[in-house]
Formats: C-alpha cells, sequence, structure tokens
C-alpha cells in the first residue's frame, strides 16, 4: 500500500509564535511564516509558493522560485502583512500553495491563520 500511494512532496508551514504579530509603523499588522517542502522525489525540482485567500495582504519572500534538490527541504521565510482595517476577525484562515513548475504532480497546499491583535 505504502508504494502505491507514495507521495512526491511532504508540505508544512510553522507560524512564528514570538512575537504571533508585529504591528508596523504604519499600523499594518505582519505575522511570519516558515513554509517547508520536502522533495520526496529523484529529481530536482523548482517550485513557487504563493498565498490565497487573504484578501488586502501583501507577502514578501515568495516573490521567486527556488530549487530543491532530490530529498532535500529547503525553507522559506514569508512575512505576510495586512491593514489592520481590512481583518474581520483575531484569526483570519487563508491558504499557502506550493507549486512545482516542472512537476504537475507536485502541489501542495496547507491552510494557516493570519493572526491580529
Amino acid at each position: 500500500y505504502g508504494f502505491t500511494h507514495f507521495t512526491p512532496s511532504e508540505f508544512n508551514v510553522i507560524h512564528e509564535r514570538r512575537p504571533l504579530y508585529v504591528q508596523m509603523s504604519n499600523g499594518d499588522i505582519q505575522n511570519k511564516y516558515t513554509l517547508k517542502l520536502l522533495n520526496k522525489t529523484n529529481a530536482p525540482i523548482t517550485v513557487q509558493f504563493s498565498l490565497a485567500g487573504l484578501p488586502g495582504a501583501s507577502v514578501d519572500g515568495l516573490e521567486q522560485s527556488y530549487d530543491i534538490a532530490p530529498g532535500k527541504i529547503v525553507p522559506v521565510t514569508a512575512l505576510v502583512r495586512m491593514p489592520v482595517t481590512a481583518s474581520q476577525s483575531k484569526l483570519n484562515s487563508f491558504t499557502f500553495t506550493a507549486e512545482a513548475i516542472d512537476n504537475s504532480a507536485i502541489y501542495e497546499q496547507y491552510e494557516a491563520v493570519f493572526i491580529t491583535p
């Protein structure tokens, strides 16, 4: 069973807990995340990360694509910012996506939470 249901990648997102959020000088709220994608294939892959489901948000750290060697993990830091006026609640769910540019079998999503005061 395990061999026939082998997944080519594993995607994990870690929300930095200290501090949970930072209020920027312009009033925006920033959360910091570390995205980790494990390449379980025997070939290198090129991955693009993205964010969806958080209206009004901007993100730094996901502008480029990342090369991941076979059996390796590449940690990527994402700084997500949102105007405090755009937030509907203290906990805002959204999705990070990891998609291989050169391998359509690698498409992973991870639901995360953006925290505001």
